[in-house]
């Protein structure tokens, strides 16, 4: 090939498109390439490829540290060789456009490049055309590097192919604005919003990005096979390879597995899907061992091939230094529980440490603000926290290892505190969710083909509204939860004209909670969410509950006496509080709700004596029964502790006060 640049990019797109990729040639294309002799292919006999390695071997490549330090207030990845004077015109635009060097573009930042290359519309088209470009390279709120040039060197219908003299008006037509000076207190600030989230949907979607080898934003066969191996398949790669392609032509797509259908199929329990616990996600997070890869015995890998595999795996083990293993440290010591995420509570220490020194409602909203950031409600997995921790910009929170060992060092060694004696709940029905057999997995994965991919993007900029509501919201959520239970209402109602018996507002709560769609503005079982809570404040017509901005403005302040007084009329029943304090004991981690490990002692307390597995059926039952996804909040477990039927469990008062004594 002797074309120009702009030709060879037409002619790799061809090559791509040929081979049902939209980003790259992957190694087994490139297998299958060099060993096409047919016109389609690019047949290269052994001695060309050792040629091939030779002429490589004589160029100078790119010296690589094992463990790289960060660049200070930038995350923008490694520049390219000097010897691309496009790459770097590229890069110095990208540069300019990150104003405040965070290391990837948000909507705001592509704005002006968008106008320059012939954008005209409204803010909220800019919004959501700028979602579709995220979309296209897998992320849900930013631009990075490597997407903005190929971005800028994509000439066909999908790209923005911009010529060099553009890029350089480009560089012209914005004005070099110093990027603005670093707060002094290391504190997470989110490039946006994301979908609020529970700890379960945060797990998935880490298993996600654990198995998305490439970071591509959707799985292919072969990211997929540790999933499919460990929820039953036992195939031959041939096999799975029919298998996974049959799914995919099904729902029309040649790229892969998004993250919405898996997480639609690991939660759906009934035959078309493959449900897996929180226990079976946690395994599919553990490294794996190495194993060797079959070779394929028609086409052996040339010796580029596997020169290639070794340099790539040479870089994976230099990653995984000691450095890791020191922040998994700190992360694991924060996690007293073993819960495998950190909750506010947990993190505090670390805040303090990195210099937090607010109050307990200011760590809540800086907390809140970093779990948004990492696409979560209320908890960091241990890739959130490692990002975090290596992360020198301004959005991050990087400490050097000797802070990290300071870190060690200063939280003290507890061991996870001896659950109560408790009483365990009746054995349900047995419907135990049927496994995924290699002989159903092509059923259950064709039956969720056809899903609608989407992301949910919302706009980094809020209005002062919105933030009045939000600040409103989490006064109101007590327990940090996520959700507003028909307590957590109750002072709200009253502050808004309610005036009726607790009957009565438990009445217009269901009600409320009926009226607002499930999953965006109620959660199933347990309450209001923000989107929620937010309609309803805004809805100015008899269906709704309309607060002017400055009503919102006083009401945290007229809420804050009603939190600190003793609770004389809402705990009127001595019951309900004993209910409550066992609730509470069982609440490892004060997350607002239980779940199957914190409910595992009332279990065997109760009656319970089988497995891990066989308790986590039953709990997972128990929710299903209850309408709730994520575990028992506190409505769930006063319901079945008050029930005398054969669903409930029900539980005496002297009961009650057992599981608070100490365990002998």
């Amino acid at each position: 090939f002797s074309g120009s640049d702009q030709e060879w990019q037409q002619e790799f797109d061809l090559l791509c498109g040929d081979r049902g990729s939209s980003e790259g040639i992957r190694l087994d294309a490139f297998v299958g390439l060099v060993n096409d002799s047919s016109d389609d292919g690019c047949y290269c006999s052994e001695e060309e490829l050792r040629s091939l390695l030779q002429a490589r071997a004589q160029t100078t490549p790119p010296t690589l540290s094992k463990a790289p330090a960060p660049a200070a207030k930038s995350a923008v990845p490694r520049r390219a060789p000097a010897q691309d004077p496009r790459h770097e015109l590229i890069e110095a635009v990208f540069q300019q456009l990150d104003r405040d060097s965070k290391g990837y573009l948000t909507a705001k930042d592509m704005r002006p490049f968008a106008e320059q290359t012939g954008f005209s519309g409204s803010d909220q088209e800019w919004s959501s055309e700028f979602a579709l470009l995220c979309e296209q390279f897998g992320s849900s709120q930013c631009i990075l590097l490597d997407d903005f040039v190929k971005l800028v060197n994509d000439s066909s219908d999908a790209g923005c192919y911009c010529s060099d003299s553009e890029l350089r008006n480009l560089q012209q037509a914005q004005p070099q604005i110093a990027a603005p000076t670093a707060p002094p207190v290391k504190a997470a600030a989110p490039p946006g919003l994301t979908p609020m989230q529970d700890p379960r949907r945060a797990l998935i979607e880490a298993v996600f990005r654990a198995l998305d080898s490439g970071g591509t934003g959707s799985l292919t066969a072969r990211d997929m096979r540790p999933f499919a191996e460990q929820t039953g398949f036992n195939g031959s790669d041939q096999e799975w390879q029919q298998e996974f392609d049959l799914l995919c032509h099904d729902r029309g797509s040649t790229g892969g597995f998004g993250l919405d259908a898996f997480i639609s199929l690991v939660n759906d329990q009934s035959d078309d899907g493959c449900f897996c616990s929180d226990e079976e996600l946690r395994k599919l997070l553990q490294p794996r061992p190495q194993t060797t890869q079959p070779t394929p015995s028609k086409a052996p890998a040339p010796v580029a091939a596997k020169t290639t595999a070794t340099a790539r795996s040479a870089a994976v083990s230099a990653a995984q230094d000691s450095r890791h293993e020191l922040i998994e440290a700190v992360f694991q010591q924060l996690d007293r529980e073993s819960k495998g995420y950190l909750t506010a509570k947990d993190m505090r220490p670390f805040a303090e440490q990195t210099g937090f020194s607010g109050s307990d409602q200011e760590w809540s909203s800086e907390f809140a603000l970093l779990c948004e950031q990492f696409g979560s409600s209320q908890c960091i997995l241990l890739d959130d926290f490692v990002k975090l921790v290596n992360d020198s910009s301004d959005a991050g929170c990087y400490c050097s290892d000797s802070e990290l060992r300071n870190l060690q060092q200063a939280q003290p060694q507890i061991a996870a505190p001896t659950a109560p004696p408790v009483k365990a709940a009746p054995t349900a029905p047995t419907q135990a969710a049927q496994a995924c057999t290699g002989q159903t997995v092509l059923t259950r994965f064709c039956l969720v083909a056809g899903l609608k991919l989407f992301l949910w993007i919302i706009s980094p900029w809020q209005d002062p509204r919105r933030e009045l509501i939000e600040v409103v919201f989490r006064a109101l959520d007590s327990g940090g939860k996520g959700y507003l239970t028909a307590r957590d209402m109750r002072p709200f109602a009253e502050q808004t004209g309610f005036s009726g018996s607790d009957q009565e507002w438990q009445q217009e709560f269901d009600l409320l909670v009926s009226d607002l769609c499930p999953g965006t503005g109620s959660l199933h079982g347990q309450g209001i969410l923000l989107d929620g809570f937010a309609s309803l404040v805004n809805d100015s017509s008899d269906e709704g509950c309309y607060v002017l901005d400055s009503d919102l403005r006083a009401l945290p302040n007229r809420l804050q006496p009603l939190s600190q007084a003793p609770a004389v009329t809402q705990h009127s029943d001595p019951r309900q509080d004993l209910i409550e304090a066992v609730f509470t004991a069982l609440d490892w981690g004060s997350k607002g709700y239980l779940t199957a490990r914190d409910m595992r002692p009332f279990a065997e307390q109760t009656g319970f004596s089988g497995s891990d597995q066989e308790w986590q059926q039953e709990f997972d039952l128990l929710c299903q029964d209850r309408g709730s996804a994520r575990g028992f909040g506190l409505d769930a477990f006063v319901a079945l502790v008050n029930d005398s039927s054969d669903e409930g469990c029900y539980c005496s008062d002297s009961e009650l006060r057992n599981l608070l004594q100490p365990q002998s």
